[in-house]
């Protein structure tokens, strides 16, 4: 028969997750119907089946058969950690731009709504939210509290659309701090680019495990300004190419001034390694050396 209801708690910042069973009968096709239709369940479910819950920064995530019928049903429960910012404070009042990396789990999105409350409500930016999934402010058509009284907030129709929202915001809302949760496509970095290039704070979130793993990505090559393969061949034109050396360099400024790495290797889990100085560090990585973090 079909398992039994689960909960797993922890998680955040690389943390082991914790499974607990719960007791009793296992959930029918009718209670999953009843909790996804539940008048506080924010409708309709999108085509990537999710839904968020009213009033709340949860959001569900459906199952289906092969014939499209809902078989079982996933519930995250979105955190507001008031605090969690004042780790990087420095960076946010220097209204530098920022890339969150780390794997599924680790928190980025959590960060990025404390992100947008302290340069909403502590440093009276004006800020937009390009919301794909509705994870950051939540699905009600008033952004969530948790992500500042005076921040404003554009959904998403359809996640390959994104990259649109994001020119939108700039070209329309004239925000000082523009937040995204996910780069990650071509098309996401292109308009990044373009984005930085007009003066706008630029704070996002990408998937990955280390900003090496992030070089290597080939989607992503433009938020580290490009990166060529060129050819060194000494001063002669007709040199043995035997004796060529080839070599990765970066072909522009790199998009994000910073790169926060939720890591959980370091020692602590929830710890940041904060990379000041991206474009040297990417510098770094292609040279083959360690780039420098604290």
């Amino acid at each position: 028969g079909p398992p039994p209801p689960m909960v797993r708690y922890g998680g955040f910042g690389g943390r082991r997750l914790r499974e607990e069973v719960l007791e009793g009968d296992a959930v029918t096709i009718d209670e999953l119907q009843s909790i996804m239709y539940h008048r506080r369940m924010v409708m309709p479910w999108t085509s990537t089946n999710r839904a968020c819950i009213a009033g709340t920064l949860h959001r569900a995530a459906r199952i289906n058969d092969m014939f499209g019928r809902p078989i079982g049903l996933t519930i995250r429960v979105g955190r507001h950690r008031l605090g969690l910012a004042e780790r990087v404070d420095d960076l946010l009042k220097g209204m530098r731009s920022m890339l969150l990396l780390g794997a599924p789990g680790m928190g980025k999105t959590t960060a990025l709504r404390e992100i947008a409350r302290v340069f909403s409500d502590l440093y009276m930016r004006r800020v937009v939210i390009v919301d794909t999934s509705n994870e950051i402010a939540g699905g009600d058509l008033t952004p969530h509290p948790a992500v500042g009284s005076r921040t404003r907030r554009l959904m998403v129709p359809k996640r390959e659309d994104q990259h649109l929202v994001m020119l939108e915001a700039v070209l329309n809302h004239n925000p000082e701090v523009l937040i995204i949760d996910e780069v990650g496509t071509e098309e996401e970095a292109l308009a990044a680019a373009s984005i930085a290039q007009r003066g706008v704070c630029l704070i996002a979130t990408a998937q990955g495990q280390s900003l090496e793993q992030l070089v290597n990505n080939p989607a992503l090559k433009l938020l580290f300004g490009g990166i060529e393969t060129v050819r060194l061949d000494g001063e002669t034109v007709n040199a043995d190419p035997l004796s060529c050396k080839i070599v990765r360099m970066r072909s522009g400024p790199a998009v994000f001034d910073t790169l926060v790495e939720l890591d959980p290797k370091v020692a602590q889990p929830g710890l940041w390694r904060v990379y000041r100085d991206l474009t040297g560090s990417v510098d770094r990585v292609l040279a083959g050396e360690p780039a420098l973090s604290e």
